[in-house]
């Protein structure tokens, strides 16, 4: 789609110039409602950090400007679905590399922060691409297949098209590998790591979550009580 073809970024830059600093890049979630990230953004910038906001194959300024073509990534066909998360990488990928070469980042000190869908395109990233330093990944896991077929409200669809092409987990996890997280999580470095998940989360079933804790080694991870979208009026407490 031509308008998914330009990646359109927000770029939240601290006051003051000079020295080089660490830089975030942001990945926002499914709904397409970037506020939790703007938030974000602001709060990095206020603290030294430039952050980049990159709007995924899509979203925001990528979407269709005909109506009749615009589709949430759940309930696009898989061939789609697919390729919007190898582009959502490989836009990721760059957009780190644009943020390495400003003159006020520290190349070495790019990280990701991502939310739900950000989580799991930013822990897909950080796999494939070991030049991205601490990052942290929020109500996000592994073992995409069990999301989908877990059924909840914003993966129903997905779920009933796996399912009408006769798709079962198993097979889904073989076609999937190459855009797994879990296929990649062995190569991130867990001390850089920090997971900030949901205790009850009703998106991202716990396993889920755990499955990809134990794959990238074990890093830090915090629980916040409540369900996947409690982080939102937990946003405070997690940026500190």
């Amino acid at each position: 789609m031509e308008e998914s073809n330009t990646v359109w970024c927000r770029l939240w830059q601290p006051v003051g110039a000079g020295r080089k600093r660490p830089a975030a890049l942001l990945l926002h979630w499914l709904g397409g409602n970037f506020s939790a990230l703007e938030i974000v953004g602001q709060k990095l910038a206020s603290e030294g950090i430039p952050a980049l906001l990159m709007y995924m194959p899509e979203y925001g300024p990528r979407r269709s400007n005909d109506p009749e073509k615009r589709t949430k990534l759940m309930k696009m066909d898989m061939a789609r679905t697919l390729g919007n998360l190898r582009q959502a990488v490989l836009d990721a990928r760059r957009a780190g590399d644009w943020l390495a070469s400003r003159p006020d980042v520290d190349p070495s000190r790019v990280g990701i922060v991502g939310i739900s869908l950000g989580a799991i395109v930013g822990s897909l990233t950080a796999g494939v691409d070991d030049r991205f330093g601490r990052s942290v990944f929020m109500i996000g896991g592994g073992d995409l297949p069990a999301v989908i077929f877990n059924g909840s409200r914003e993966t129903k669809a997905a779920k009933a098209t796996m399912e009408a092409a006769g798709h079962t987990v198993d097979d889904l996890r073989k076609l999937w590998r190459d855009i797994e997280p879990l296929t990649f999580a062995s190569r991130i470095r867990p001390e850089e790591i920090l997971m900030i998940n949901a205790e009850s989360d009703e998106v991202i079933p716990r396993e889920c979550t755990i499955k990809l804790h134990e794959a990238m080694g074990r890093p830090e991870i915090r629980w916040f009580k409540g369900g996947h979208y409690a982080i939102l009026i937990q946003l405070g407490p997690a940026l500190k």
